[in-house]
């Protein structure tokens, strides 16, 4: 690939202050040297900005200044690292700047370490630079980082073996309420009056009654309607119903204020003091909800006075997150998950070489084996061997990967033929260690994306996602053992 970057200013670098016997703290530090290491001595930092300012400069009618270039490549290198960094730490935007600003190692490895000025970033900085690096570059690097270290690595003593790949799905979590009738209701009174009270302390006025009154209001019925569950059965059928019609009635009153203040909104622009982004941000918050309340009365009117049931295809399961899918496994403490289908591809040592977020309703896992293959395939580190559980097996599955000349461990469907496979003492070890992806899909959702998604809207989802497995990759890797490299004095 052609070098087309602009050469860096780098800083002499000041030894990290170990604490004596703080083991904890040596291993916090040893992670970020070696993620560096890797940055810099295997390219992975180079090739990201590489590709993106390439596709910036081939997108670009004009000339683009080498000032703004070395600004740009700055960027997308503070991007990379403080993603990785907010990654490992597992905070939120708002902790982790309060860390970054209160730590030398994370200032030195997300190169704010200026010894002149260290302009730290707050958390609006950071959310930006989390959006700043596409998609589809992310899936890129993802793959460069696998076959980088599957071929041949500067800093480790040996290659990843890539040829068995293990696989598994599950579901992610969205950052949502369990989808009670009652409880959108509930949501879509406190959206519209908290956006009116935001108005309303701008100086855009109109009259209404004390906001406040509407959330109390609304958390009594909530509670009411709660408690009636623990009632003889006709007299809670009675109440729940009675205080339905009575949060619909609320709701209702709410939705009308919430209209003439959207209205106002747009026409008194000189009347506050909100700038014209700030603005669209709370009209669209409300509208958002506002458009949706005739269909959440709607179904819970279906649900609690008709007693009839809904269609999955037209419920609504969250007022923010539309896009939320009912996931039922049957598991233990989770009976019922509401969020997004996620496909994994581990390899031997654990780094996740494919994955696929679905915005849509859960598919069966079979359909994800053939995307999966092809990925890898146009990545250039096609696996001999795959591996899944009993929910990937499928004729079409087995043919598909005689094909491509993968063998096939997949645990399948029918007894017979399990007892056959069973003889073999290589599908037994598979099986074996297939079992491990489980443990590696909880630490990759509770350690590195945090639990649940709480990034908005589905594009953000599949960011965080994606810097999750890729910090995960290098996290693994930085297990390995390493090569000896001289040591570097400049960041």
């Amino acid at each position: 690939m052609k070098n087309i970057l602009v050469s860096e200013q780098a800083y002499i670098r000041m030894p990290t202050l170990i604490l004596g016997g703080s083991k904890e703290f040596k291993q916090h530090v040893k992670i970020f040297e070696r993620i560096d290491e890797m940055l810099r001595v295997d390219g992975v930092e180079n090739h990201l900005k590489t590709i993106l300012i390439q596709r910036i400069i081939d997108s670009s009618k004009s000339y683009i200044d080498l000032t703004d270039q070395l600004k740009l490549q700055k960027d997308i290198s503070r991007s990379l690292r403080t993603n990785i960094a907010h990654s490992v730490c597992g905070e939120s935007f708002k902790k982790f700047a309060i860390r970054l600003a209160d730590s030398n190692t994370l200032q030195w490895f997300c190169g704010y370490d200026d010894p002149i000025i260290k302009k730290i970033p707050g958390k609006s900085k950071l959310h930006t630079l989390s959006k700043l690096i596409p998609i589809d570059i992310l899936l890129e690097t993802s793959d460069y980082i696998i076959s980088k270290f599957g071929k041949s690595s500067s800093s480790l003593t040996e290659k990843i073996d890539l040829s068995s790949l293990y696989v598994d799905s599950t579901c992610v979590n969205l950052n949502v309420h369990h989808p009670i009738d009652w409880i959108l209701l509930k949501d879509a009174v406190k959206t519209i009056v908290k956006s009116i009270k935001c108005l309303r302390s701008h100086g855009l006025k109109h009259r209404i009654s004390p906001p406040d009154g509407f959330i109390k209001q609304a958390n009594r019925i909530v509670m009411d309607m709660t408690l009636s569950k623990s009632h003889r059965r006709n007299e809670s059928k009675k109440k729940r119903k009675r205080l339905f019609r009575e949060l619909k009635t609320l709701l209702r009153t709410v939705y009308g204020h919430g209209v003439r203040y959207v209205s106002l909104l747009h026409k008194e622009q000189k009347e506050y003091t909100l700038s014209v982004a700030q603005a669209e941000q709370i009209s669209d918050r409300m509208i958002n909800v506002l458009d949706q309340v005739d269909d959440i009365i709607f179904q819970a009117n279906e649900r609690i006075i008709g007693e009839r049931k809904v269609i999955n295809k037209t419920k609504i399961l969250s007022l923010y997150e539309k896009h939320t899918q009912v996931y039922k496994r049957g598991k233990a403490g989770s009976d019922v998950e509401f969020g997004l289908q996620l496909f994994v591809a581990e390899t031997e040592q654990g780094l996740i070489s494919n994955w696929i977020l679905r915005k849509d309703a859960p598919q069966h896992d079979s359909k994800f084996i053939r995307p999966c293959i092809e990925a890898l395939e146009k990545a250039d580190i096609k696996p001999d061997d795959l591996t899944g559980d009993r929910g990937f097996s499928a004729k079409s599955v087995e043919s598909f990967l005689q094909n491509k000349n993968v063998k096939s461990n997949i645990c399948p469907k029918n007894r017979k033929e399990l007892k056959k496979k069973l003889k073999s003492k290589k599908f037994k070890s598979a099986a074996n260690r297939r079992s491990q992806t489980e443990g590696r899909i909880g630490i990759l959702k509770n350690n590195f994306i945090g639990g649940v998604l709480k990034s908005k809207g589905f594009e953000n989802q599949e960011l965080q996602v994606a810097w999750s497995i890729i910090t995960h990759n290098l996290w693994v890797l930085t297990r390995l053992d390493a090569k000896e490299q001289p040591k570097y004095l400049v960041a």
